[in-house]
């Protein structure tokens, strides 16, 4: 089980973490589970966890990735919610990047556009 977190920062920062599949409580990644491939223009990872245990996290749904997509008004979620396509077996919504450089303070506090647990 673990949580993913993508978000603006003057680029682009992203966060993955691991959770314990007995008590959801952090743990440590191993090593071996994260990969740099094609001369380190590729990070790729897994949590090594058993498939059964994606989703068991208290709060989520056992089996399912849970995406949060979070938007700077109520707005503006709705016009993102508006716009939503589908291409084929994938639904399209554009989420608006957030700059939490030192030059907007005030978007430092924000929480990530993108999270995705499982």
């Amino acid at each position: 089980m673990g949580t993913g977190q993508i978000g603006g920062n003057g680029s682009v920062e992203w966060t993955f973490v691991h959770h314990r599949a007995a008590d959801g409580r952090l743990e440590e990644i191993p090593r071996k589970a994260v990969v740099f491939k094609k001369k380190k223009k590729l990070v790729r990872g897994r949590d090594p966890i058993e498939f059964r245990d994606i989703g068991g996290r208290p709060g989520l749904v056992p089996g399912n990735f849970v995406v949060t997509l979070t938007f700077a008004s109520f707005e503006e979620a709705e016009n993102a919610k508006k716009g939503m396509t589908q291409q084929g077996t994938s639904l399209l919504i554009v989420v608006p990047a957030v700059d939490r450089s030192n030059n907007n303070p005030q978007n430092q506090a924000r929480p990530t556009e993108i999270r995705v647990d499982w």
